[in-house]
């Protein structure tokens, strides 16, 4: 699988975006057939996910439009944002590279990592 996971966490995601209007929280999971509904959450609809998927821990940014179906730039700043950026253990090793590269190409410090996953390595006891 050549894919990647973008590393960041909460207190990133807040730097990262120098504007109002951002609404930033973390995602709630739940079953939607047996949870029942928050009623007091402003923007709960924005931060829910199928419970399955809790181990993502996953914070989301958004913001509310000014006109349905119309977009907004928001810029972000990706150097505060990320933390590390980890390759699928099963990339090849040219999409590795390539990651690499594109890391270069945005012009992010050496200090935002591309880390190959070690996730099927054997053990080091």
């Amino acid at each position: 699988c050549n894919c990647i996971a973008v590393e960041s966490s909460m207190s990133r995601l807040q730097c990262a975006f120098d504007r109002d209007g951002v609404i930033i929280d973390e995602v709630r999971y739940m079953d939607f057939d047996r949870d029942p509904i928050d009623k007091g959450h402003k923007h709960y609809g924005l931060f829910l996910k199928r419970k399955e998927f809790q181990h993502e821990h996953e914070v989301r940014a958004a913001i509310l439009l000014k006109e349905y179906g119309k977009g907004e730039y928001v810029e972000c700043n990706i150097n505060k944002l990320v933390s590390a950026i980890h390759v699928a253990p099963r990339a090849a090793p040219h999409y590795v590279d390539a990651v690499r590269q594109v890391v270069a190409h945005i012009g992010a410090p050496p200090a935002i990592p591309v880390v190959e996953s070690s996730l099927l390595n054997a053990p080091d006891y």
